[in-house]
């Protein structure tokens, strides 16, 4: 098995800084569906819809109910830029 570093995730809005986390994976949807972003993941830019779910280093899940916005991975990076977001859950 090939030891990955985890992902760097930053979540901003048109106001402020909402997150940063490190993260094992992240889940959101577009409009194909559900989809996820994992360590190594190939460059990636996509318009999200619906909630985005950081799932932490920790083993925590992070939920956030958005309407729209746009996804970015690049070098295990993920940089999401949202219109409005709400914070749902940790589990």
């Amino acid at each position: 098995m090939i030891d990955s570093k985890p992902l760097s995730v930053t979540i901003l809005n048109s106001e402020s800084l909402v997150a940063t986390q490190m993260a094992t994976s992240v889940t959101s949807y577009n409009h194909l569906g559900i989809f996820d972003i994992l360590p190594r993941h190939e460059n990636f830019i996509s318009i999200i819809q619906k909630q985005i779910i950081i799932h932490g280093v920790d083993g925590k899940d992070t939920a956030y109910d958005i309407n729209k916005g746009v996804l970015k991975v690049s070098d295990d990076k993920v940089d999401i830029y949202l219109e409005t977001v709400t914070k749902t859950a940790t589990y």
